[in-house]
């Protein structure tokens, strides 16, 4: 056990959907929790290695976007322009749940918007019962091939269902936001 939730970092209930990311020469986990005991809508934390290794623990390091319901955050950081950028999927009254991504001023600060990259339009991603329910894309992961293309690899519907699919974005230039 690395990390728990706990009062004094305001954090609460299960972690949810934990990546492990080096970012500027140190180890960041990117997750999600409660957002209080009493409310178990999600919000996303990250947490940094106590050291150099991973194996040594992690502390809280802090909340991003504390009051969005959001899970399953991944960040990447662009080679070139050495910008940080982080995806998430976000709960958005009145659309579903989305894919959104925002630039980070650092690995626990955000800055800018946050903006929609994907919601669930296409017919494989509106399989019944969630066409009219909520609609799901979530589990957004960043992929860069080889050959430098970027992609964000996103999963749609309910996880608990059999239409569970995974789709891919591809980043075809310009600005990332």
């Amino acid at each position: 056990v690395i990390y728990q939730s706990n009062p004094k970092d305001e954090t609460y209930g299960y972690l949810w959907a934990p990546e492990l990311h080096y970012v500027d020469g140190k180890w960041y986990i990117y997750t999600s929790c409660q957002m209080s005991d009493e409310n178990t809508v999600k919000h996303v934390i990250v947490l940094e290695a106590k050291t150099d290794s991973p194996f040594d623990g992690f502390k809280f390091l802090g909340h991003i976007n504390r009051d969005v319901f959001a899970i399953d955050p991944s960040v990447y950081v662009d080679e070139e322009t050495e910008k940080m950028y982080i995806c998430c999927s976000e709960v958005v009254p009145d659309v579903g749940q989305v894919l959104t991504i925002q630039q980070m001023k650092s690995p626990s600060e955000p800055c800018g918007e946050r903006v929609i990259i994907a919601k669930a339009d296409l017919p494989w991603e509106l399989v019944p019962p969630y066409v009219g329910r909520r609609s799901i894309v979530e589990g957004g992961y960043f992929i860069k091939s080889p050959g430098g293309r970027l992609f964000i690899a996103y999963s749609a519907n309910g996880c608990w269902s059999d239409d569970y699919a995974i789709g891919l974005l591809e980043y075809k230039g310009g600005d990332m936001i």
